[in-house]
């Protein structure tokens, strides 16, 4: 538009929203505006983002809005409150999709995906019967499974037979693809008993369940007090550290605290499915992350949004 950024002078989300809708109507009189956003359940947590209530009520003709999200409450708040949504199913990936993504991936990791190994991914199936592959996030966590070997995976590459070391690397991959399984769920379950074979059951599986059981993830403030009490160990800067490395890409920071959470919500329902089956268990983690909230100052923004939540679902 060739104007100054009035955002220096917004004070409140009200101005804010209506700001925002008179400049896109500004620009959409001058030219077609379209507005895409990725994952619009992955916006922080709050309840304006949670419920999409930032959307404005009208939109201009000459401008669109595109947006992809996992059915849940930002979805509901969309097609609730702005009629002139409408919902779509995405379909899925097609086999040259599927092998247009890996060749992607493949090549940031500076690995080799041969057409064997394509092949062997595009046949997996889910438990219902549909190409597993043909989910983008079952294809992520395979490629990655594949893609980041450690050092006992490089170790048994070794024994496999083979004339080069990217031959051996070749037959590792594909007798794990021969094993993967077919659903999102499962695959997680398997990240997650990796993780504990590396950095101990213990320390692994309470930092899972403590982000698990959050609204919105922890600041390291908190898992600094909180993993402590519930493993009985010390605080170790260097195996913290480790312990997020373990977790990969489906461990992100989000927010103004720069809070860590699971990158995906899949995985954080894959830690309750596994970990937190018993009610009684899952209450006594919320009563001890209520304790922790409420040892904070009564300014502390996390006490503030976080610890009627937990109280609530310790049945307090």
């Amino acid at each position: 538009l060739g104007i100054p950024d009035p955002s220096v002078e917004i004070r409140g989300r009200d101005e804010l929203c209506e700001t925002f809708t008179a400049l896109l109507e500004r620009a959409a009189s001058e030219r077609r505006v379209v507005c895409l956003i990725d994952a619009l359940n992955q916006l922080e947590r709050t309840p304006s983002g949670m419920h999409s209530t930032w959307v404005p009520e009208r939109w201009p003709e000459n401008a669109r809005l595109i947006v992809t999200a996992i059915p849940g409450s930002e979805t509901e708040g969309l097609l609730v409150r702005r009629p002139w949504i409408e919902a779509l199913t995405l379909q899925l990936l097609t086999v040259s999709e599927v092998e247009r993504i890996a060749l992607v991936v493949a090549g940031r990791r500076r690995a080799e995906v041969r057409p064997e190994l394509l092949a062997t991914l595009t046949a997996r199936q889910t438990s219902a019967g549909t190409p597993a592959a043909g989910n983008p996030l079952w294809l992520e966590l395979a490629l990655e499974a594949m893609l980041l070997l450690d050092a006992d995976d490089f170790a048994r590459a070794e024994q496999l037979p083979g004339g080069t070391t990217e031959d051996r690397l070749h037959a590792l991959r594909l007798e794990m693809a021969r094993r993967l399984p077919g659903d999102v769920e499962v695959l997680y379950a398997g990240l997650l008993e990796r993780t504990e074979e590396v950095h101990g059951q213990r320390a692994a599986r309470e930092f899972a369940n403590l982000i698990a059981a959050s609204r919105t993830g922890w600041r390291e403030s908190d898992l600094r007090a909180l993993l402590p009490a519930r493993t009985g160990e010390p605080w170790d800067e260097l195996r913290f550290a480790a312990l997020r490395r373990g977790f990969r890409a489906h461990l992100v920071q989000r927010g103004a605290q720069e809070q860590w959470e699971f990158a995906h919500a899949q995985m954080r329902e894959a830690v309750r499915t596994r970990d937190l089956p018993n009610p009684a268990v899952e209450r006594e983690l919320h009563a001890a992350i209520a304790d922790h909230l409420q040892a904070l100052p009564p300014e502390d923004a996390l006490r503030q949004t976080g610890l009627m939540h937990h109280l609530l679902r310790n049945g307090d």
